[in-house]
């Protein structure tokens, strides 16, 4: 069995707006102002978690994790 695995986040493909859009919808969920593409694109490469993490209130994304990770 052979396995190949791609990192999409700029390697192959530029996912960096449909990235934004999720976050967005994510904070929009929250009754939050949307950030730019760059905002968001300079918070990517560590993972979906960090990624809301550091653009979502902390309060928030701790006391509702489960919730706007299945939003996002």
């Amino acid at each position: 069995m052979t396995s190949v695995i791609f990192d999409l986040d700029g390697t192959l493909i530029n996912t960096t707006g449909d990235i934004a859009t999720a976050v967005n919808e994510t904070r929009a969920h929250l009754g939050l102002e949307a950030l730019s593409d760059e905002v968001i694109g300079a918070a990517v490469g560590r993972g979906a978690s960090a990624l809301l993490k550091s653009t979502l209130p902390a309060q928030a994304y701790e006391e509702r994790t489960e919730e706007l990770r299945g939003v996002f």
